[in-house]
């Protein structure tokens, strides 16, 4: 079935007291970018890419989401066109970066992943309350309440976890620590990881139909049959 992916109500956010907080956290454009993009989706196409989808690296299927680089490429179909492009150009199409910024060294050098220096307990400790344990903290135990907001938004969104939204995750830090630390990463990487552990795990709701007809009008299609706008607001 398909969900549309949670998004940010500025609005309804300044009216609860914390959208100037959540603004000023989000100081990266492309996050920015990322967390307000928004797209009709077509429960017939997104289905055709999913279950086409695949990830190769040097010919080697992808068999788990940290295999994911910028590098990877990508093939799936679309409207039976069968289509190959990189986890890179998957970044420019959707409307995260420019041609000119993927084919930059300084995206070739974005991490994808945590500082291997980063402690996460650490992070935890100065940010959360209790002790930290990955699959069983909370995020109401977020000591900022926008941090809370956030992480809800995403659980219904590029976490793809729907069902345990309160629950954190190592995962989940990329998102908290590049932010708090003013470290940009790779979201091109970050949004395939997504629509790779959306093509491979068994959820009961679908998230990524928007990212599909954003994909298929960066490649100058028609989406047919798309289903009203409708969009999870908080």
């Amino acid at each position: 079935m398909l969900q549309p992916p949670m998004v940010l109500d500025p609005a309804y956010l300044d009216e609860l007291g914390h959208w100037q907080d959540i603004d000023e956290f989000l100081y990266n454009p492309k996050w920015r970018i990322l967390l307000f993009l928004q797209a009709p989706a077509s429960l017939e196409v997104t289905i055709e890419f999913l279950c086409s989808l695949r990830f190769h690296n040097d010919g080697e299927e992808v068999k788990s989401t940290a295999e994911v680089t910028s590098t990877t490429k990508v093939t799936f179909t679309l409207m039976g066109r069968l289509l190959s492009l990189t986890v890179a150009d998957l970044g420019w199409l959707i409307g995260l970066y420019t041609l000119d910024e993927t084919r930059s060294l300084a995206f070739a050098n974005l991490p994808d992943q945590l500082d291997p220096e980063f402690d996460v307990r650490k992070f935890w400790q100065a940010h959360e309350y209790g002790r930290y344990h990955s699959g069983a903290s909370i995020a109401r135990n977020w000591v900022r309440p926008s941090w809370r907001i956030l992480h809800h938004a995403l659980t219904h969104s590029y976490f793809g976890r729907s069902r345990d939204s309160d629950v954190v995750f190592d995962s989940d830090m990329l998102f908290f620590w590049s932010l708090e630390a003013h470290v940009p990463v790779n979201l091109a990487t970050f949004v395939a990881r997504f629509l790779f552990a959306q093509s491979t795990s068994n959820h009961q709701f679908v998230l990524c139909g928007p990212m599909v007809t954003l994909l298929a009008r960066g490649l100058c299609m028609t989406v047919p049959n798309v289903l009203p706008e409708a969009a999870s607001m908080i």
